[in-house]
């Protein structure tokens, strides 16, 4: 009985594992609302891409999760700071 409940659990963690969408399915932002994330900056751009998702605020797909872009500004120094923005109209 142990064995036959352990193998059920272990088979519903990876069917529900595998519905969860990947990070690359989500689209990018039309034109986005960061609502109360943090913008940045962040010190590198994966630090960026990891947290930056909005709530789509146009067209078809309002409402729904969408991913931030990540602009890079340069500092004195030449380091390169990275914040989330709504849309890509710096890129």
């Amino acid at each position: 009985m142990k064995l036959s409940i352990g193998l059920i659990n272990v088979l519903l963690t990876g069917a529900l594992a595998h519905a969860v969408k990947r990070q690359e399915a989500v689209p990018f932002c039309a034109e986005g609302d960061p609502g109360n994330i943090s913008q940045g900056p962040y010190a590198s751009v994966q630090d960026c891409l990891d947290v930056c998702y909005m709530r789509e605020t146009v067209g078809d797909r309002f409402g729904q999760i969408c991913r931030g872009h990540c602009d890079g500004i340069a500092i004195i120094g030449g380091f390169t700071s990275w914040l989330c923005d709504t849309n890509d109209q710096f890129v």
